[in-house]
Order: structure tokens, then sequence, then C-alpha cells
């Protein structure tokens, strides 16, 4: 399956769940955000982001990030091992 993600292209401040808590951080140039949200009232988006779940400003995404197409692996014929 083909989901669409961005690619950093500058880093960007997020705010970075830790548990039940957010930390504010930063995402580093090369990483890839899938998003998981649309954009809410505070103009932020919650994306997967190196296996943590992130949310960043909208206006960050379309300034500072390149849209890509990522493949990943196709779950409908996947067997449950015992």
């Amino acid at each position: 399956m083909t989901v669409s993600a961005y690619r950093l292209t500058g880093t960007i401040t997020a705010l970075i769940a830790k548990g039940s808590r957010e930390r504010l951080g930063c995402l580093e140039p090369g990483s890839i955000l899938i998003p998981t949200s649309n954009s809410d009232a505070g103009g932020m988006i919650a994306a997967l982001c190196d296996s943590l779940f992130v949310r960043v400003f909208d206006r960050d995404i379309q300034e500072q990030t390149e849209q890509i197409e990522i493949e990943t692996p196709d779950t409908s014929d996947a067997k449950v091992v015992t």
C-alpha cells in the first residue's frame, strides 16, 4: 500500500508524545512524517515520525518538507504465528 508522507528538508519544532505528556523537541532534516490527522483549530497536525507520535504546525510542513509516497507492508495476507 502507498501512503502519502513528508520528508523534512529543515529542522522543525514538534510536540513529542511521551506517555500521557508532550514535550517540546526538534525533528531533524531527513526525518519522515506520516500524518495521522488533518489540521486542528490551532493549525497543528498529528503524525508518526521515527516511531514517535508528534504534533507539528501545518505551516512548518508546508515550508520545511517535501511530499513523498512511501510503500508500507501489505498486512492483509499476514498470518498469526502462535
